[in-house]
């Protein structure tokens, strides 16, 4: 309960007070002494009782009575004065004040309040004494149905136009900082003013009503305002006289729901699968999915919403992947995985699934988000690659013929088995090594492996073994390009048995050349 208490004798206030407290424990009492408090308190409008003197420096307690009781019908109206007369008693009586009462007589002060809250209580309408306005809800009433921290009134002026009449202090803040001194209004931002003419253009034709709009701030800034009010009849003649409202500042829940509405467009508009789940139900169920994923799995939105992913696998529910899956989720952790699923006419198709937790400000998981892809034809592609890199790695294996792979200066990447067998080393023994450590064009191995003269045209050569003994060969180099660097390919064939069946041949024919001679 709020008192308003009006007095220029700061002694005589501050005894109707004491008094005031001894029997309202809980009542809040304001005091004005001056005429300049006077307005901006008055403009708070959520008082239940005003208490007045009558002869008051900047005028009297009638002319007050009169000016508050046009404003604020409702409000019970006490005279406690201490140079009143009978003459102003019946005056202030007959004008409609609810009780007038001597300084002197102050302790029955408490009676005549008591009287007057229940009288107000009492009453289920209450009319102004002009234009019998109908206030069918005092302020506390208006305020509490409508609950924010820019409340008001407005009183509708004789050419028709809400008027700012009454407003709660952080609104009247927001309007003195964002508006020049001699205007009370809302800096409405240019492109909503006509939603702001039609939230008041239904208000004036007496319904509730509901409206968003923009205002902007003097730095620039924009603010999003949820408007709600509601009209006050005068039920005589038909017309609203006056708009009580509320007003929200729901900037922060617009940027929230543009960032959402962002985010869920470009889930929307991704090329990838995004499913989210739900770790309120036991069994996970989709509570989100785009169209991407729709397309990918051939099932309609509708059948795939409320059921666990896994019924994408079919039967074919012993992958690997699965429970890399399931050991991810069990420890709260994110996963990547390639596995088979089947689309809804039953074919197959290798999905490619990050799956990862999401938490909430308490660092609990609330949700697991799904980023899948169809990669069919990347795992068709890297099968006929792999298939086709066994086979070649089965012929470099099984050739006989020793195969030296190198860089473009002769280092050696890597033999196969009979390049290895052939020079008595491993693969990796000679990795990086030059190849001129292990074939030379000449026997003493002074002269150094000239690679430009060698070409795809086998030539003969002379290897050196681990164990340090030179063997005759003959090779030839091929150059190719792989994946934007050239290799050297050397294929070699030890010709040491051809070399001693030569020698053999050539001291033959020298033996017969002999014994022809002799004869």
């Amino acid at each position: 309960m709020k008192f308003l208490l009006i007095d220029d004798n700061p002694t005589e206030s501050s005894l109707t007070k004491k008094t005031l407290l001894d029997k309202f424990v809980e009542v809040q009492i304001v005091e004005v002494s001056e005429h300049d408090q006077l307005e901006s308190i008055l403009s708070q409008a959520d008082f239940d009782l005003v208490i007045s003197e009558y002869n008051l420096r900047w005028t009297t307690g009638l002319k007050l009575f009169r000016q508050i009781r046009d404003r604020y019908a409702c409000i019970p109206f006490i005279i406690l004065t201490g140079s009143g007369n009978e003459e102003v008693a019946v005056a202030t009586i007959k004008a409609g004040v609810d009780d007038y009462l001597s300084k002197v007589n102050r302790l029955h002060l408490n009676n005549a309040v008591m009287q007057c809250l229940s009288k107000v209580a009492g009453k289920k309408i209450c009319h102004a004494k002009e234009n019998s306005v109908l206030l069918c809800e005092k302020w506390d009433l208006a305020i509490s149905r409508l609950t924010s921290d820019f409340a008001y009134s407005m009183r509708i002026s004789a050419d028709g136009k809400p008027v700012f009449e009454w407003f709660t202090e952080p609104l009247k803040k927001f309007i003195l900082n964002n508006q020049p001194r001699h205007k009370y209004g809302l800096p409405v931002h240019a492109e909503d003013k006509v939603i702001v003419q039609c939230h008041f253009d239904k208000l004036l034709a007496g319904f509730e009503d509901t409206a968003e709009y923009r205002v902007v701030s003097n730095n620039g800034e924009i603010h999003f305002f949820r408007d709600h009010a509601l009209p006050i009849r005068d039920w005589n003649k038909g017309k609203v006289v006056r708009l009580y409202g509320a007003i929200q500042d729901v900037t922060h829940q617009r940027q929230a729901e543009d960032r959402l509405h962002l985010m869920q467009h470009a889930m929307d508009s991704s090329n990838n699968g995004i499913i989210i789940t739900d770790v309120k139900d036991q069994d996970y169920a989709i509570i989100y999915t785009n169209q991407a994923f729709v397309r990918m799995t051939g099932y309609t939105m509708d059948e795939l919403l409320g059921r666990n992913p896994r019924f994408l696998q079919g039967d074919d529910n012993k992958q690997p992947g699965i429970v890399d899956l399931r050991a991810a989720i069990t420890n709260n952790r994110n996963v990547y995985t390639v596995i088979r699923n089947y689309r809804k006419d039953g074919s197959l198709f290798w999905n490619e699934v990050y799956v990862s937790p999401v938490y909430n400000k308490q660092h609990k998981i609330t949700h697991y988000i799904g980023v899948q892809n169809d990669v069919t034809r990347r795992v068709e592609m890297d099968q006929l690659i792999w298939n086709k890199e066994a086979k070649m790695r089965a012929i470099f294996n099984n050739v006989m013929d020793g195969i030296i792979i190198a860089d473009n200066a002769a280092n050696i990447e890597s033999l196969n088995p009979s390049a290895e067998a052939m020079f008595g080393y491993s693969s990796k023994e000679l990795q990086g090594k030059s190849v001129v450590q292990i074939i030379s064009t000449d026997k003493s191995q002074q002269l150094k492996l000239k690679v430009d003269h060698l070409t795809d045209h086998p030539v003969e050569a002379w290897g050196l073994k681990k164990q340090g003994v030179t063997f005759p060969i003959k090779t030839g180099i091929s150059k190719i390009n792989f994946e934007h660097h050239a290799l050297l390919i050397f294929t070699i064939q030890d010709i040491s048995e051809c070399k001693q069946a030569e020698n053999a041949l050539r001291k033959l024919s020298s033996h017969l050349e002999l014994a022809r001679e002799e004869e």
